[in-house]
């Protein structure tokens, strides 16, 4: 899941202004905005280009600070990498994470 203090944090560490990474994600500066605010979580297309921008992995935006470990934050994060990294599985890697997952 997005996490808007990770990324105001990249954002600032890497001394990146919203109108800069609005422009060259292609969304608008209200967007990012929102991002960092958390009113809004962006799409993992969105997230990735981000991710790009600032020379980081999607990942680092997605990093969990609260501590939770509770099985709905587990399930985000699976979704999370499953849509991600899915394209690049095989079919029989695909099936066997739905086996794990159905167990």
């Amino acid at each position: 899941m997005f996490n808007p203090k990770a990324f105001q944090h990249m954002m600032v560490e890497k001394g990146v202004k919203g109108r800069d990474l609005a422009r060259a994600i292609g969304v608008s500066e209200v967007s990012v905005s929102r991002y960092a605010s958390g009113e809004r979580t962006p799409r993992m297309g969105t997230i990735i280009r981000i991710a790009e921008y600032l020379e980081t992995i999607p990942e680092t935006l997605c990093a969990d600070d609260t501590g939770d470990n509770s099985p709905e934050t587990a399930l985000t994060r699976v979704r999370f990498l499953a849509e991600k990294y899915a394209a690049e599985w095989s079919h029989n890697e695909r099936l066997e994470i739905v086996g794990k997952i159905m167990w």
